[in-house]
């Protein structure tokens, strides 16, 4: 096993079960190659076979019988969601466990899908990455949710499913991003800091570049935090520290821009989405640091 526990010790309940289901884009593969293989099966059929069919018919087989694999592979996946973590494996097989607070970060990145410059669809890939092993790739749309307890009978034909894994996401995201925003604080305890981008936090507060006044944790207020946006903070008295009422992104040079009290940080974009509920976190808690 390349990191985790192979036992459940320290986990906690068991709150649901994730099944994995037929893939989209392996479906989407092996349904082209049907079609080409019958077109190719007429074709042969019709007209003496030269090499060159011979080697299309193969590759066409080849594509369908790897496809039909990486299904049938993919429905054995199963994601045991617990109060304190989660195993992620396949049936009979080895599995990753972890506790929430071994989880580095969990990102998710929409893909939008375009066929002859056209969008066909999207689809969003979930990336946990633990502090040490492997990361780990999650589609939420290739698992179905379940209670625990529930037979693979009950989800079929009882309606015993219960959703996606976007479920599961939604709930690491939450656990790992408290546990990162605790991890922050214990060691701003400690007398250490944290950077984010322009951004420093200390015992004391937070200080923003190019200034080096720090700003006390009572004055700071988290107001907003997503990937496509970056981060919003509220700062009482923010216009004397910056001297001036407004500084737009070219002022500043730092990935950030002021309105009033509203500090604008454009430059945390696309990061994952553990890393704003940490940020929450330190701001809400951050007073708690210079105790």
């Amino acid at each position: 096993m390349e990191s985790g526990r192979e036992q459940t010790d320290g986990l906690g309940e068991l709150v649901r079960v994730y099944r994995g289901t037929l893939p989209r884009r392996p479906l989407q593969v092996m349904t082209v190659a049907v079609i080409c293989f019958v077109v190719e099966c007429v074709v042969w059929s019709k007209q003496s076979a030269d090499a060159s069919l011979v080697v299309t018919l193969v590759v066409t087989f080849a594509v369908l019988v790897v496809s039909l694999a990486f299904m049938v592979r993919h429905t054995g996946m199963r994601i045991d969601l617990y109060e304190e973590g989660f195993r992620i494996g396949r049936r009979g097989g080895r599995a990753r466990v972890h506790t929430w607070p071994e989880i580095a970060s969990v990102g998710t990145v929409h893909v939008e899908v375009s066929i002859n410059f056209s969008r066909s669809h999207d689809y969003f890939k979930t990336v946990i990455v633990p502090y040490t092993g492997r990361r780990i790739r999650v589609e939420a749309k290739n698992f179905f949710a379940s209670e625990p307890g529930a037979s693979l009978g009950d989800v079929l034909f009882r309606g015993a499913a219960r959703g996606s894994a976007e479920s599961f996401i939604t709930v690491a995201s939450q656990r790992v991003g408290a546990a990162l925003g605790q991890r922050h604080l214990a060691e701003l305890r400690a007398g250490g800091e944290l950077v984010l981008g322009p951004l420093t936090f200390t015992r004391a507060g937070m200080t923003l570049a190019p200034f080096t006044e720090t700003v006390e944790w009572s004055r700071i207020e988290f107001v907003r935090a997503a990937p496509r946006h970056g981060v919003d903070l509220r700062v009482a008295g923010l216009p004397a520290l910056v001297g001036g009422r407004a500084l737009a992104p070219r002022a500043t040079k730092a990935g950030y821009s002021t309105e009033g009290d509203l500090l604008t940080v454009f430059s945390l974009h696309l990061r994952p989405g553990t890393d704003y509920i940490a940020l929450r976190t330190v701001v809400e808690e951050g007073g708690t640091a210079a105790e």
